[in-house]
């Protein structure tokens, strides 16, 4: 194994032991490549969770910039929520797995590309420009190119994943 599956690997134990969470393999996978090299350094590896500045950092940072959140009070709370989870006294909170923890809190999994399930009923893939995968749940015609906004005919679902974003609708699909 290479020395981030390694992590990875004691990521998920942290969750299982000190979280009493079953972690999402995947999900966490994506959350430690995004955090880059930082999770080979000592010191940026962890999140001190009794320095605000350092939480503030966690807020900025992640939340608004890589999640996308909106300020609000709301922030402060998950992140406190999450380390009061990790344990307060636990001295290693790995950035990955706090990142994982605010990720799951506020349900922006598909941030990171996690998508809902596709349906059982024939679903189908394609690869486009802007749009990475799309899964049609019913009998609905390849759609060509970048889809901008239209109608699927005899579409029972529709679920895109567009720059990170999932998004699912029935019948019309719009989106920027």
């Amino acid at each position: 194994m290479s020395k981030r599956d390694d992590l990875i690997a004691k990521y998920a134990e942290d969750l299982r032991t000190k979280c009493n969470m079953e972690p999402d393999i995947g999900l966490l996978t994506k959350v430690t490549i995004g955090c880059g090299p930082a999770i080979y350094n000592a010191d940026s590896s962890t999140v001190a969770g009794s320095d605000a500045a350092e939480l503030e950092t966690v807020k900025k940072n992640y939340l608004m910039k890589k999640l996308g959140m909106a300020d609000s009070p709301a922030l402060m709370e998950g992140i406190n929520a999450v380390i009061n989870t990790y344990g307060k006294s636990e001295r290693n909170k790995h950035r990955a797995v706090v990142y994982y923890m605010l990720a799951k809190h506020f349900g922006k999994e598909s941030v990171y590309g996690c998508p809902v399930a596709p349906r059982a009923c024939g679903s189908r893939t394609f690869n486009s420009g802007f749009l990475r995968r799309a899964s049609f749940a019913a009998p609905a015609p390849p759609v060509a190119g970048v889809l901008v906004s239209g109608v699927l005919p005899n579409c029972a679902e529709v679920e895109l994943i567009w720059r990170g974003y999932a998004f699912a609708a029935c019948g019309k699909v719009s989106y920027i």
